[in-house]
């Protein structure tokens, strides 16, 4: 019989793509490593962006897309019926909106949740398993959140996409590029103006050294990328080759997304720039590991500031090789095969 796992998470530029990369590596993994199993993955979401849409497919992945215009309460029903029909038992849910009530109804129905989390922002999560891998996640009080729930705390559970495994690994002194990323969405609107910071000079460095990425959600994308041809910046749009660039690169400016995890494990020394409320637990986590700086990416300041930060580390190369090593004392990689593991012991163990 075919095993069932569902899936529920949203993608756009107003939010990001965080919470569907995260998902994807997991589907990615269930797909090529789980296959005697017979197991489907059924990802339900509102509409996604065509490429990562289009990637999920690939995967093997059956796609159910929900109206704009559905109440995030009115989706209990829908996903009672699809867990019916499929005989998933089994949700995984990863976002924001998901608020207390939302969870708790589907706690009450046959569905056993497991949560991806970031900040234990909630009184109860209503979930039977909790996946959070900030290094200090066991500090975030999930025995109160989530007393009933198997918890996966740490950063042994950080997610790593395969491209990441595989990618042939370039010895840190040897990559020569700095690296300008802010998601797939840009929220903050802050990689133009980096890029303007950057080019009125006063920094060691050649135009062609600098690599930058945007996503689907960047709403910016054509005057970015007018601006780095204008300047000579190396740019891309919708990357498909993250892992190699991050062979290649010396130090990046990001935000902390879910990208810092994989920025880690290809010990990159890294500048952050925090956009949201969000980032602001995983970002100071990551900094007092030793292997980057956080800045307030909101006010002028602290733009200014991590720009002047990124200089003084670009000259540096003594302290970006330190930045380096204890960025790669932190992740083995191992984070979704840990994950998936026990999804499917608990997959079978409700069967």
């Amino acid at each position: 019989m075919t095993s069932c796992l569902l899936f529920r998470f949203d993608a756009s530029s107003e939010i990001g793509l965080g919470h569907a990369f995260r998902c994807s590596a997991l589907i990615e993994f269930f797909s090529m490593n789980y296959r005697m199993l017979t197991l489907k993955c059924v990802v339900v979401s509102r509409a996604l962006p065509s490429f990562l849409h289009d990637r999920l497919l690939a995967m093997g992945a059956e796609i159910h897309t929900l109206s704009n215009t559905l109440e995030l309460i009115d989706e209990i029903d829908l996903l009672t019926c699809l867990n019916q029909r499929y005989q998933a038992n089994v949700l995984l849910i990863d976002g924001y909106q998901f608020d207390q009530y939302y969870r708790q109804c589907l706690g009450q129905s046959a569905l056993n949740i497991i949560s991806f989390d970031d900040i234990n922002s909630l009184t109860n999560l209503h979930c039977d398993m909790v996946i959070n891998a900030l290094e200090n996640a066991h500090e975030l009080g999930y025995q109160h959140s989530a007393p009933q729930a198997k918890h996966l705390l740490g950063l042994q559970y950080s997610i790593i996409r395969q491209e990441f495994l595989l990618a042939d690994k370039k010895p840190f002194k040897e990559r020569t590029k700095l690296l300008v990323n802010f998601g797939g969405s840009d929220i903050g609107g802050l990689t133009l103006l980096i890029l303007q910071l950057l080019a009125q000079g006063q920094f060691a460095i050649k135009a062609n050294q600098i690599v930058v990425i945007t996503g689907a959600g960047c709403h910016k994308a054509g005057e970015i990328a007018k601006f780095c041809q204008q300047e000579g910046f190396q740019y891309q749009h919708n990357c498909n080759n993250m892992a190699a660039i991050l062979q290649q690169t010396r130090l990046a400016i990001c935000a902390p997304g879910a990208i810092v995890y994989e920025l880690a494990y290809c010990h990159v020394p890294s500048v952050f720039l925090t956009i949201a409320d969000n980032q602001l637990l995983s970002a100071k986590a990551h900094q007092k590991a030793g292997w980057c700086y956080t800045f307030n990416g909101l006010t002028d300041d602290g733009v200014i500031q991590a720009i002047a930060q990124a200089k003084t580390l670009w000259l540096s190369q003594s302290q970006l090789n330190l930045l380096s090593a204890k960025a790669g004392q932190l992740i083995d990689g191992q984070g979704v095969a840990r994950i998936a593991e026990n999804i499917i012991n608990h997959l079978y163990k409700h069967d």
